[in-house]
C-alpha cells in the first residue's frame, strides 16, 4: 500500500513539474484573468463608481502569474548559477 501511494505520489510531482515546464504562467488567482480587480468594503460600490477600478497587484494587470513550482526552479537555478560563479 506504501509504494502504491508512493509512486501516485511521485507521479502527480512529475506531472505537476511537468505542467510547470510546459506552462509556466496561471491564470491569476486574485483578479481571475480580469486585469483589474474591483474594491472590497462596505462602500465598494461607490467607490469603484466614482474613483474606478485599478490594477491587480498580485499579476500587475497582466492577468497572469507564475506558478508555484515554477516560481521553486527558478529560485533553485538561480542558486546553482550563483554558486557555479
Amino acid at each position: 500500500m506504501r509504494i502504491v501511494a508512493a509512486g501516485l505520489a511521485l507521479a502527480v510531482v512529475g506531472l505537476y513539474a511537468a505542467a510547470c515546464a510546459w506552462v509556466p504562467l496561471a491564470r491569476c488567482r486574485s483578479c481571475r484573468g480580469a486585469l483589474i480587480r474591483p474594491r472590497r468594503g462596505p462602500l465598494a460600490g461607490m467607490r469603484t463608481a466614482v474613483r474606478g477600478v485599478r490594477w491587480c497587484r498580485r499579476c500587475a494587470g497582466t492577468g497572469r502569474r507564475i506558478r508555484i513550482g515554477r516560481r521553486a526552479y527558478n529560485h533553485l537555478r538561480a542558486l546553482q548559477r550563483a554558486g557555479t560563479r
